[in-house]
């Protein structure tokens, strides 16, 4: 089997997810073109969310799902990364690859990358920690209708 460019892993992350969100009993609305942060927009019974989705990776030394939360555009003087803001998106949406549990993180406590844990860290410092099942996907949703 061929294997997968970045590109084509984020259109499968993508479509992953909005049907998920449509599996969940949602409508999802996309723009047309290529030109707005955000992926798609999902109407939680009449709320519009905007969505940007993120292909996640494993890491397993910390024992963490891992993804960027930043876009990288290239063009003849480099590279340029943009993170996004509260006035681009409302949350990243990302899937476990091995076991497709889908998580939803609210934009504004992201940096540059989002590491989602799935154990609690061996030190007392908690501080900025992200456990994965606070933001797993049915959770978030209810979050989501009760804000």
């Amino acid at each position: 089997m061929k294997e997968l460019t970045v590109k084509r892993k984020g259109i499968l992350t993508e479509e992953e997810l909005k049907l998920w969100f449509l599996q969940q009993g949602y409508s999802v609305s996309v723009p047309i073109g290529d030109d707005d942060r955000y992926d798609f927009i999902v109407d939680f019974d009449g709320k519009l969310v905007k969505m940007q989705s993120k292909t996640s990776n494993l890491t397993r030394t910390v024992d963490c799902l891992n993804f960027a939360c930043a876009s990288i555009k290239y063009n003849s003087t480099g590279s340029h990364r943009t993170q996004y803001t509260k006035n681009d998106i409302d949350y990243f949406c990302t899937i476990h690859p091995e076991n497709h549990q889908v998580y939803i993180v609210p934009v504004d406590i992201c940096g540059n990358e989002c590491n989602l844990r799935f154990n609690a860290p061996k030190s007392n410092n908690y501080k900025g920690v992200k456990m994965a099942q606070d933001y797993e996907g049915e959770k978030m949703i209810e979050r989501i209708l009760n804000s």
